[in-house]
């Protein structure tokens, strides 16, 4: 949430925060920068970015999104929902392109929870990466090891 207060969203009114926690036990966070280009960074690469800046090539644990209209005054608090109302345009989700880099920085593990703020639903939802991303493409299938990819870097 606090994240995406300081979000840049003149154009689309539609502010983003995402927190990474990294394997490590890091967290990282990033919002969403537009420009008058229409060329927008997004919470999830602005966050991931960090993450590899601090770690080089880490693996994702888990990614919390919280994105609503400007205006909107967001309050976590719990909530009951009946099992039967999430329909998956309640639950904001990343875009399929930051769906991508998050599955590339996961290291091969579509179980990783994505957690979302549902402004229609009140709470706090939660879909595995697996479901937001079922037809996934990754280093495997370019041929690339994870393992390689994810050896341990120098922090700067």
């Amino acid at each position: 949430i606090r994240a995406r207060s300081n979000a840049q969203a003149p154009y689309s009114n539609y502010k983003v925060g995402v927190a990474v926690l990294s394997e490590s036990g890091s967290i990282y966070i990033g919002c969403n920068a537009e420009g008058a280009d229409y060329d927008a960074l997004h919470a999830e690469v602005n966050a991931i970015g960090s993450m590899i800046t601090w770690e080089g090539s880490a693996k994702i644990k888990k990614l919390v999104f919280v994105g609503a209209k400007a205006e909107a005054d967001i309050k976590v608090s719990q909530a009951k929902v009946p099992k039967d109302f999430y329909q998956f345009v309640n639950i904001p989700v990343p875009c399929g392109s930051c769906l991508q880099k998050i599955w590339e920085n996961c290291n091969g593990d579509d179980s990783v929870p994505l957690y979302s703020f549902s402004q229609t639903l009140g709470c706090i939802t939660r879909v595995l990466l697996k479901d937001a991303l079922p037809f996934r493409f990754g280093p495997q299938d370019l041929g690339v090891d994870y393992e390689v990819i994810s050896k341990p870097h120098i922090r700067p």
